[in-house]
């Protein structure tokens, strides 16, 4: 089932779901997640390009829903990232 429902996301959403799962599986230290991973190694997680992980953290940022700080990714609206792919969980 959870792989059937992660092949319906979008990108966008994949990208959106590993952030979450990352959030929850090594938790945060200053709003930002405790795990330092490239744009690279999230693309191989979501199965798309590193271009396409980068403009999609580009708008997250821009919408406010998370910040970059030398790297890192913090997450400012948990909320809001879980209401875009409720409709997969």
């Amino acid at each position: 089932n959870r792989v059937k429902k992660i092949a319906q996301m979008n990108v966008r959403e994949r990208v959106i779901d590993i952030l979450l799962y990352l959030l929850k599986k090594f938790g945060h230290t200053n709003n930002l997640v405790n795990i330092n991973l490239s744009r690279k190694e999230i693309a191989d997680f979501v199965g798309t390009t590193d271009e396409q992980v980068t403009r999609i953290l580009s708008s997250l940022k821009k919408e406010g829903v998370i910040k970059i700080v030398n790297k890192k990714i913090g997450i400012l609206n948990v909320d809001k990232l879980k209401a875009e792919i409720i409709e997969h969980k």
